[in-house]
């Protein structure tokens, strides 16, 4: 049975967590406290910056609140 959007992100939050140690929550405050707001350089900083892989996006692939 697919999996609902909600244990989607469920699932992704954890992933993420268990990666890198650190929740959603404190990924989105490092993006905005960088003050890049194109979505490419965003993931551009995310990968060389902190090494996350290339497949990393935020939910949806929307960017964070406020950007």
């Amino acid at each position: 049975m697919a999996m609902t959007a909600e244990e989607m992100m469920a699932s992704m939050k954890a992933g993420l967590k268990a990666k890198t140690g650190k929740p959603l929550e404190d990924w989105v405050k490092i993006v905005k406290a960088s003050g890049i707001e194109k979505h490419g350089e965003q993931v551009t900083m995310l990968k060389t910056d902190h090494g996350l892989g290339g497949q990393f996006h935020l939910p949806g692939g929307k960017r964070p609140a406020g950007r």
